[in-house]
């Protein structure tokens, strides 16, 4: 795909919120419009020093800054997901657990609840709350009782432990929820995806149920993995045997229940489980290129028009591919049986990802629009509402400033990668054009899309 023109119009007046506790510091971004380009992922500075990168805004106005921990701490501000007006942010640093966030004036995040266990330190989209309210699933990998975590939510000042299941050795690094004619699915991906169903607490039930596992490791496979080098080849064999993000969808009309699961490097796959007892897989797509291959992260899915778009990002860490920029692709999947690709996406420059620094990763779409976190890069928005947009998406905005909020990155941080840098957004969430980007090191940014007036952008 030839590279997107960007002309910068920097946002002015921004604004930063507050919740309590802690205090955050004010916003220190230019209150008066610049011309860029000032693109964030080809911007030369220190990914350290937060201040020589404040004016990489485009298009992005700052609304509030949620710092979660106090200052001095790391809120490892790691997933997010939303139900209604509540923001629930995974952290995993000096609180490890989630943090409830009012968030119906979102200049103004008002913390309503706190919940904290040292057993649920985790991996990417690893919280998700039931489509009723009544849930917050967890998924765990970093701690020695690994697995999926149900907590009661209906006090949202109080929430409460009220199932476990244990994946044993590696626990569960993403998961999704749904709800399937009236009950609560949970889907945990480790080593393939267990099917998990939640017998509701409040109605006597005695916790999960494994329905059954979609998978395509060989146990022998999985026996003699050994950890090496995040970035070497020897790394392949454990992240080809796992899925690492998924969407689920129910046709209202038919019933039909559809798993769109990012599977490593065994590509983008389509699984029908209308029998959840019975995983069948039907469509199988496998990015190729002069890169390939890559390793699958992320999907997200929507229906746009007549067509159902799904967005599949890569994460982009290996060695091999420092120089090569990490990729998004649209795909149409209409006919879940014959995925057809639409367009790759690439950062403006066409970037080299550095090691995981500058990769793509999580992303969420809404009207249209898609709202990515790309680590150091940014959050970035993305316009593929219309045929003509998903086979060439247009760059709406993005966001990679952060303030001088005196957060530090702790020594210990990265996971084994080169990632010390301000900010580094692993997950965004949106709700009526506002976006949500989980920061690792400084908790959580609320972001809205502007037109190049400054005006906010119409829904």
């Amino acid at each position: 795909m030839r590279p997107l023109p960007i002309a910068i119009l920097l946002v002015a007046a921004l604004v930063a919120g507050c919740i309590t506790p802690p205090e955050p510091a004010p916003a220190t971004n230019s209150s008066s419009v610049k011309v860029g380009p000032v693109d964030p992922i080809l911007l030369t500075h220190d990914h350290r020093n937060a201040s020589e990168h404040a004016d990489a805004i485009h298009n992005m106005e700052l609304l509030a800054w949620a710092p979660l921990v106090e200052k001095g701490q790391w809120p490892k501000a790691h997933a997010v997901d939303m139900w209604e007006n509540y923001l629930f942010v995974q952290t995993g640093g000096d609180h490890i657990g989630f943090v409830i966030l009012d968030v119906s004036d979102p200049a103004n995040p008002i913390e309503v609840g706190r919940y904290t266990n040292p057993d649920t330190n985790s991996g990417d989209r690893c919280i998700m709350v039931s489509e009723d309210g009544k849930y917050v699933f967890l998924a765990a990998d970093e701690s020695e009782k690994g697995g999926i975590y149900a907590v009661d939510i209906t006090d949202m000042a109080n929430p409460v432990d009220v199932a476990y299941y244990e994946i044993p050795q590696y626990g569960a690094h993403t998961l999704y929820a749904k709800m399937v004619n009236g009950q609560y699915y949970v889907y945990a991906l480790s080593f393939g995806v267990h099917i998990l169903r939640l017998e509701d607490q409040l109605l006597g039930g005695k916790g999960f149920t494994l329905v059954s596992r979609y998978a395509t490791a060989d146990p022998t496979q999985i026996a003699q993995f050994t950890e090496t080098d995040q970035g070497g080849e020897a790394s392949y064999i454990v992240r080809d045997l796992y899925g690492h993000d998924l969407y689920v969808t129910v046709d209202n009309g038919t019933g039909r229940v559809l798993m769109y699961v990012a599977f490593a490097y065994d590509g983008f796959k389509i699984v029908d489980i209308t029998d959840p007892r019975i995983p069948r897989e039907i469509s199988k797509w496998v990015p190729q290129d002069q890169y390939s291959p890559y390793y699958v992260h992320t999907v997200d899915v929507s229906q746009i028009g007549d067509r159902i778009i799904a967005a599949v990002g890569s994460e982009v860490f290996e060695n091999r591919h420092t120089e090569a920029p990490s990729p998004v692709w649209f795909l149409d999947v209409t006919d879940p049986t014959k995925p057809q690709l639409l367009s790759t996406w690439v950062n403006p420059g066409q970037a080299g990802a550095d090691g995981l620094l500058f990769s793509a990763h999580d992303m969420r779409i809404e009207n249209g629009r898609v709202y990515l976190s790309h680590y150091h890069g940014g959050i970035w928005v993305l316009d593929i509402s219309t045929p003509e947009n998903q086979t060439d998406p247009k760059v709406l905005g993005y966001y990679a400033a952060s303030m001088d909020n005196g957060y530090v990155i702790p020594e210990d941080c990265c996971f084994g990668f080169d990632i010390g840098a301000m900010p580094v957004f692993f997950d965004v969430e949106v709700k009526n054009g506002v976006a949500f980007g989980a920061d690792l090191f400084s908790g959580v940014y609320v972001l809205r899309l502007q037109d190049p007036n400054g005006a906010p952008f119409a829904e």
